[in-house]
């Protein structure tokens, strides 16, 4: 199930892009967009999963030195960096400032996150008409067949919705990858499911031209500028 709306104050906060009290500040100097619109109001509701929030220029000048992090998150870490139950990314990056993320991973989930204090460079990843490539490997209990995963490639409905075709190939008897240019909430898994198949295992190996190659579950490094470059586009 996606989760329910939040305030707009407290999602900034979720999403690494201030605190509850400079959010409102943020908010009410009209510094916050939501969907390329300016909000002024910090009571406004979003959806994390369906929403572009973003941080105006103007807005993102309290945030210097801006830095840009591939992240290889491992399983059992909360993709937020609010006080949570549990360790979170507010955790493993307690000296950085105003980081966020684009696009979560659930807590049972490992692989690639990119990280950035810069609010409007995260929009644009986050952006659904980018039609960024995400690219997961996936183990399920069940024996992998064609016709399962034929079912994915052409398009499934997810909550009512047409989810885009997805890129398919069946990698051994108990595992695929799978490319996705969306990010529904536990889509991959919700995938799986209505055909079928448990998944056991969840990795997401690259965003765009980024891949968690070279980096160990919890590293980390700086993108260059070429992936920023490319990211941005």
């Amino acid at each position: 199930m996606a989760e329910r709306p939040l305030r707009l104050n407290k999602a900034l906060k979720e999403l690494g892009l201030a605190s509850r009290r400079e959010g409102d500040r943020l908010i009410c100097q009209g510094e916050v967009t939501v969907n390329g619109i300016i909000v002024k109001e910090p009571w406004h509701h979003v959806d994390l999963d369906k929403d572009i929030i973003a941080l105006t220029s103007t807005g993102n000048d309290h945030l210097k030195d801006k830095k840009y992090i591939a992240y290889y998150k491992p399983k059992g870490i909360v993709s937020t960096f609010a006080q949570k139950e549990g360790k979170s990314l507010g955790d493993i990056f307690l000296t950085f400032q105003a980081l966020s993320y684009a696009g979560r991973l659930d807590k049972e989930s490992e692989g690639l996150m990119i990280l950035s204090d810069d609010g409007l460079f995260i929009a644009s990843v986050r952006a659904p008409e980018k039609l960024k490539e995400k690219e997961y490997e996936v183990t399920v209990a069940e024996t992998v067949h064609e016709g399962a995963l034929e079912k994915m490639r052409q398009g499934m409905m997810l909550d009512g919705k047409a989810l885009r075709k997805a890129y398919v190939s069946k990698r051994s008897p108990h595992s695929f990858a799978i490319i996705l240019t969306e990010g529904k909430n536990r889509q991959v898994r919700r995938m799986a499911s209505k055909v079928g198949l448990t998944v056991t295992a969840l990795k997401r190996v690259r965003i765009g031209p980024v891949t968690v190659e070279g980096l160990q579950p919890n590293q980390w490094r700086e993108l260059t500028q070429e992936e920023i470059r490319l990211l941005s586009k």
